[in-house]
């Protein structure tokens, strides 16, 4: 019955591991990258403390990667941003819809220089479930 207790616990704590990936930078959740497409689940969760607005995601693949980014369309519709760094902090590209429609798409370049790359994730607390494709050509 103890170890019953135990597990219930520990599933709770589990549970209660949000957010998926960090706020900033310094606590980036790494990703894989792969020739071709590379899909990631992620959340921005709500009733947390603090509120889970922000996902930021890293991968170290090599300077000079052409790389592409893309929102599925659960996230696209909520107007969540997805956004591409450089590890100088420039902007590579952004995919993001306003809710009045107006788009707000950037695309800069599709070249790593330098590595890592950063993906941040951005949006209303408790926005729910999306997801971001980085290609890899």
């Amino acid at each position: 019955m103890v170890a019953f207790a135990a597990c219930i616990m520990l599933a709770g704590v589990a549970a209660a591991e949000y957010p998926d990936a960090g706020d900033t930078w310094d606590y980036a959740k790494s990703f894989d990258i792969d020739q071709g497409y590379n899909s990631v689940a992620g959340t921005l969760a709500p009733y947390q403390d603090p509120e889970d607005g922000v996902d930021c995601w890293v991968n170290g693949t090599a300077t000079g990667s052409d790389l592409k980014l893309y929102l599925n369309s659960v996230g696209y519709n909520k107007c969540i941003k997805a956004e591409m760094f450089n590890d100088n902090g420039g902007l590579m590209q952004r995919v993001h819809k306003y809710p009045d429609g107006t788009l707000d798409n950037i695309f800069i370049t599709s070249i790593l220089n330098p590595s890592p790359v950063h993906v941040d994730i951005s949006g209303t607390p408790g926005d729910g479930s999306y997801g971001f494709i980085v290609y890899k050509k």
